[in-house]
Order: C-alpha cells, then structure tokens, then sequence
C-alpha cells in the first residue's frame, strides 16, 4: 500500500483502479492464470505449489488493506479480513470471466464500477426496514 495516500475507501479505489486496469490490458494472461490456478488445484506439484504461494502474497496484501479499513473504522471489530480478502479474490476471479466471455456485450468500465461498489456497499438497502441482515 506504499504510494498509496488517503483514507481506506481512497486506497480500496486506487487498488481497484490497478488491478482492472492490468485485467483489461493482459485479459487473456489474467484468466489464463486463474484457470490454470483451478486446474491444478490439489495436485500436489511444485506448479501448484508456486501459483499457491502468489495467491497467498495477492491474498496477503488484499488482507492488509482490509486491515487498514478495520483501524480506520470502516468494518466493525468483529468483521474478519483474511475470509473477505478470499472473498474479494473469488468475485475478482469470476468478475474477470464474466468479462473475458461477454466483453464486446458488457461495459468493462461500468462493470469494474458496480463490481467495486458491491464490495464496498453490499447489494441492498440497509436503511429499508424490509432488510433482515440478522440469518
């Protein structure tokens, strides 16, 4: 996060900003590695070994930037980083799909837009008293 300035929803942006500007200019690289990710998953080989050890450094920093919004105070004591730091990598992967296959139909700019703001914001309405977050 080094070269990064500002609070954490400003760095959470910025990091955002990166990664799909680095999806969109090496698309077939990005979904080549997330599949073959899954592919040799549980395989016990050296190759699965290493591709492990780079999605544990990803996860990592994904996990010491959601550190950050925890001592900011944007996620609650009890919200637990390195579940959603997995969490993010796994709509970051499917996201990336999505788009891989349906990008001259889908909007990549709007798409990152509303795939980050669901991250950040939830998909519902907490003010809606209709809303049930307790199950």
């Amino acid at each position: 996060m080094k070269g990064f300035e500002g609070d954490f929803i400003k760095t959470f942006r910025e990091y955002h900003k990166y990664i799909n500007e680095y999806a969109r200019n090496n698309g077939e690289l990005c979904v080549l590695s997330a599949t073959l990710a899954a592919e040799i998953s549980g395989s016990g080989t050296s190759a699965e070994k290493k591709i492990k050890a780079v999605y544990s450094k990803y996860i990592g920093f994904i996990n010491s930037l959601l550190e950050r919004g925890k001592k900011e105070e944007f996620f609650s004591d009890t919200f637990d980083t390195l579940l959603n730091a997995h969490i993010i990598l796994a709509i970051h992967n499917g996201i990336l799909l999505q788009w891989f296959m349906n990008r001259k139909t889908i909007d990549g700019p709007s798409f990152a837009r509303a795939y980050r703001d669901v991250i950040l914001y939830g998909m519902i309405n907490r003010s809606n008293k209709k809303t049930n977050l307790k199950g």
